[in-house]
């Protein structure tokens, strides 16, 4: 991920950041793993 946050990643694709997060965790779920280590300030 360039941004290294969801935010920025969502700014940059003129959508909100919640749609970001869940698009993420829907393939996450389709593909039964985790695309991305979570920390307080991004990704």
């Amino acid at each position: 991920m360039r941004h290294n946050s969801l935010t920025l990643a969502a700014d940059e694709l003129n959508v909100s950041q919640v749609a970001v997060s869940r698009q993420v965790r829907v393939l996450e779920d389709y593909m039964g793993v985790t695309l991305f280590r979570r920390l307080n300030r991004g990704l």
